[in-house]
């Protein structure tokens, strides 16, 4: 498990409240475990990609405020690192085919 059971219920309603498109408060802190960065921004490209509900911009608004790794990250940084190395890291970069839509 990468992060405690309490931030995994937290991570989970973010989720939630991102592809309703509704905007994620700041006082919202996962911590997770052996996740580099690049996991994270993977994670968040497989988000994106998958619901498609709002611009690469969203999406790492989303990772800069879940993420307590994240907090002191530009959110610009994280938007053009999002598919960095994408068979690297434990969270690989998914492609959503046509079948799967």
């Amino acid at each position: 498990m990468y992060t405690n059971d309490e931030d995994l219920i937290i991570l989970c309603e973010a989720v939630k409240i991102y592809s309703d498109q509704k905007d994620i408060s700041n006082d919202v802190s996962v911590t997770t475990t052996e996740l580099s960065n690049l996991d994270l921004y993977h994670f968040g490209w497989n988000i994106w990609n998958y619901f498609k509900v709002s611009n690469q911009d969203s999406i790492a608004k989303f990772l800069k405020s879940v993420f307590a790794s994240l907090k002191d990250v530009e959110q610009g940084s994280i938007k053009s690192h999002l598919r960095d190395d994408d068979k690297k890291g434990i969270i690989k970069i998914e492609e959503i085919t046509k079948e799967q839509e």
